[in-house]
């Protein structure tokens, strides 16, 4: 049975890296990473994703572990990109699906993405990677297990 949880709760619980602590700077909003999703139509939008990406610090595997749920909220809010569509990119530029969270997102698109809502599935636990956990204090292991599961 899953559990279903909105971002805002996630990030609310857990704004923490999932590996190590990774400090992505608030002063990106001064500058305009989002702005890549739009300006190169030539480029496909995955592609575009991993600019902005880039831009935003994230730039190898390692660093894209360490992405704050913030970051990925906050970058969805700018450029109005689904959380889908982000992960997805992420998941497919750097081929780490084993290590990218096993977080599946719906969005009411009527609604103007008001609706985001993550839903993690139990069953998959046995599939997120024990390294996202090795960094985290045994309170966050307990908060992310606790979100995880639903218990």
């Amino acid at each position: 049975m899953s559990t279903p949880i909105t971002l805002d709760y996630l990030i609310k619980n857990i704004d923490q890296p999932l590996m190590n602590l990774l400090d992505i700077k608030d002063d990106f909003r001064n500058e305009t990473p989002v702005e890549d999703l739009f300006v190169n139509p030539g480029a496909n939008r995955e592609t575009r994703v991993i600019n902005a990406l880039r831009r935003g610090g994230i730039c190898n595997l390692e660093n894209v572990m360490n992405v704050k749920f913030s970051y990925i909220y906050r970058l969805r809010n700018m450029g109005k990109v689904s959380i889908t569509v982000l992960l997805n990119a992420i998941v497919n530029h750097y081929h780490i699906n084993s290590l990218i969270p096993c977080l599946k997102s719906r969005s009411d698109y009527q609604e103007e993405y008001k609706n985001i809502v993550c839903t993690i599935e139990p069953i998959l636990l046995q599939k997120i990677s024990t390294c996202m956990f090795q960094n985290l204090s045994l309170e966050q292991q307990r908060k992310l297990l606790k979100l995880i599961t639903g218990q």
